[in-house]
């Protein structure tokens, strides 16, 4: 926004304009008036880009903010926020000028606590403020980025074209819903090992990227270099893929998984090649349920970042280990991870729609005090989350119990890997639970490994909290890759 003139420069301004003139000189012949002076152009806008980062408790999220001008003569911008995958988020009520910078990032259907309002004082190329959002108010500091300056984050590992093996795009048909793939087919005669990859929680697409880190891609790309195929395929309702993932429960997720595996089976270069199913995070349960119901079909199963127990104890545990590791006290993160079971209970226990709502919002209020001075946007909230908790996909995810797969799981190679900084899925109990399971199958070629200083996405990390998922440059762990390529091939 920009300043008006001081009072005091305005009338000293009006002042000089008004002297009196001097004294006139002796008459002379008039002169032919000449052309009217043009009038000065105005000041070129250039498009402006800003970096920094808005501090959120002991975390810090990175931000880069692009304003244009408009012909109107004010400016348009977006945002992009790395670390929650955003990128083009359009700006309203933007402000810019020499001393301020000022704007509001409201997604369209957001509910109102989403709602951010950022306001910086500008000095020279640095501007620095607050965002307020939810009735908090967070520290905001940005840089002016120079011309041709890349904020883009380095992801040295995302592979690059030309590739030493063979790509194909292709579709499974699945009933109503089309999934949309990518074959990765070694050179050479073969017969090669050949992985369906399955991706974790939530709308994935075939990369399972995030944070502009692409795992699957860099996966399927070290494989493929070591001779082995991959089918990797966008989530339903992501991509190409039709569908909706929140529609899809854990049963159809695995015989999408089967449909892949029968995929690989009938291809030509893949006939008699040994087959399995890799999946991470949630997709290491889907390839629980996919092989415990046709176990003839899969020779190998790999799984990252794996659960072991139920997945009610699992929300407990990863609850209780992201707050201790944002910083929360014991008893805090106690009563947190009380009202999350007791929320829980009431909703796969069949409990009156009240009472469901009535233990949401203790869950929620727990979690973010601040929202019990704000109605509307408390209702907001809980109303998104609602939506998302009762959706047929997570009641199906309440009711995943690997031991009921696990017992099942004597006949395929099973390699088991878990991060020890993971703070989702916490590896040292699922882990242990993942073997003592395949004992009581009777499984005998069971590997389970915890690769310490990896996080959930097998990256080396400091901490293991979500907020450095953005800022690492490893994709994968080149020691985790080197794990998975390793037992692939000893078993080919």
């Amino acid at each position: 926004m920009r300043r008006s003139t001081p009072l005091a420069l305005a009338l000293l301004l009006t002042a000089c304009a008004t002297k009196s003139p001097p004294p006139a000189a002796p008459p002379s012949a008039p002169a032919e008036a000449g052309p009217a002076p043009a009038p000065a152009p105005a000041p070129q806008r250039e498009p402006s880009r800003w970096t920094g980062a808005i501090t959120v408790g002991a975390a810090s999220l990175s931000v880069t903010v692009h304003l244009l001008p408009d012909p109107t003569g004010g400016w348009s911008g977006a945002i992009d926020i790395p670390q929650q995958g955003a990128k083009g988020l359009a700006l309203q009520d933007v402000s810019f000028d020499d001393t301020s910078l000022e704007f509001t990032l409201a997604p369209p259907g957001a509910p109102e606590a989403r709602v951010a309002v950022f306001a910086l004082e500008r000095s020279g190329d640095r501007a620095e403020g607050v965002m307020e959002q939810a009735g908090q108010t967070m520290p905001v500091k940005l840089r002016l980025l120079a011309s041709g300056e890349d904020t883009s984050p380095r992801r040295p590992q995302t592979p690059v074209a030309p590739f030493p093996y063979q790509t194909t795009e292709l579709t499974l048909a699945r009933g109503a819903v089309t999934l949309a793939c990518t074959l990765v087919l070694p050179q050479g005669t073969g017969p090669f090992p050949a992985f369906a990859l399955l991706t974790g929680s939530g709308a994935q697409d075939r990369d399972e990227t995030i944070f502009d880190h692409r795992p699957f891609a860099v996966l399927a790309d070290d494989l493929g270099r070591s001779g082995v195929a991959t089918l990797r395929c966008d989530d339903r309702g992501v991509g190409g893929s039709s569908g909706d993932t929140s529609l899809t429960t854990h049963p159809e997720l695995a015989d999408d998984a089967l449909a892949m595996l029968d995929r690989l089976a009938a291809e030509p270069a893949l006939k008699g090649s040994r087959r399995g199913l890799l999946g991470h995070s949630e997709g290491a349960q889907i390839a629980l349920v996919a092989a415990a119901k046709r176990p003839a079909a899969v020779d190998m199963l790999v799984l990252l970042a794996g659960m072991g127990v139920p997945a009610q104890d699992l929300l407990a545990a990863q609850l209780a280990a992201l707050s201790r590791a944002g910083g929360s006290d014991e008893a805090n993160i106690t009563e947190l991870v009380a009202r999350q079971q007791d929320f829980l209970k009431a909703l796969t226990g069949g409990r009156p729609d009240a009472e469901i709502d009535a233990k949401l919002r203790a869950l929620v209020l727990a979690q973010s005090p601040a929202l019990a001075g704000d109605a509307a946007a408390l209702d907001q909230v809980l109303a998104a989350q609602r939506a998302a908790l009762t959706s047929p996909w997570f009641r199906s995810f309440l009711k995943a119990d690997p031991a009921q797969q696990l017992r099942k799981l004597k006949r395929p190679a099973v390699l088991a890997l878990g991060g020890g900084l993971d703070l989702q899925v916490p590896a040292a109990d699922n882990l242990a639970a993942i073997a003592a399971g395949l004992r009581r199958a009777g499984n005998k070629d069971v590997t389970t490994l915890e690769l310490p200083g990896l996080n959930h996405l097998f990256q080396p990390a400091t901490k293991g909290t979500l907020d450095e998922y953005g800022e690492i440059e490893t994709t994968l762990d080149p020691a985790a890759l080197a794990q998975i390529r390793a037992w692939i091939l000893q078993r080919r």
